[in-house]
């Protein structure tokens, strides 16, 4: 069963740049991800158990239940901005595999904050 689709997931597959401001927004959902100890915790078991593509293929699922669930719901400019860059499918995409690929071996240091770079592809 797939998750429902938002009258624009037409839209949302296109391939379109990215502004940079989007860009940022991206890099800074995965930095605030990969901040929270237990987020990293709980995702490094998970991945361990079903492997890295049906990871992805499923935390991209969720984002977009997540966005769903948000989409009405920003009451700022700042809010709904950040809803709305979960709103492609594939800045989803790109969320949950550079979360997944920014994770390295040992859990307590996952996150190299080297390999985040704003200014990059």
């Amino acid at each position: 069963m797939s998750v429902v689709s938002a009258d624009d997931e037409i839209a949302s597959q296109r391939t379109i740049q990215r502004t940079q401001e989007a860009r940022t927004g991206e890099y800074e959902i995965v930095r605030v991800m990969l901040a929270n100890k237990e987020f990293v915790a709980v995702v490094t078991d998970v991945l361990a158990s079903v492997g890295r593509e049906k990871f992805i293929r499923n935390f991209r699922r969720q984002l977009k239940r997540y966005y769903l669930g948000l989409e009405h719901s920003g009451t700022s400019e700042p809010q709904k901005l950040a809803i709305s860059l979960l709103r492609r499918r594939a800045a989803r995409l790109w969320i949950a595999t550079t979360s997944v690929d920014r994770l390295g071996p040992e859990e307590e240091n996952a996150f190299d904050w080297e390999r985040l770079d704003v200014c990059g592809g």
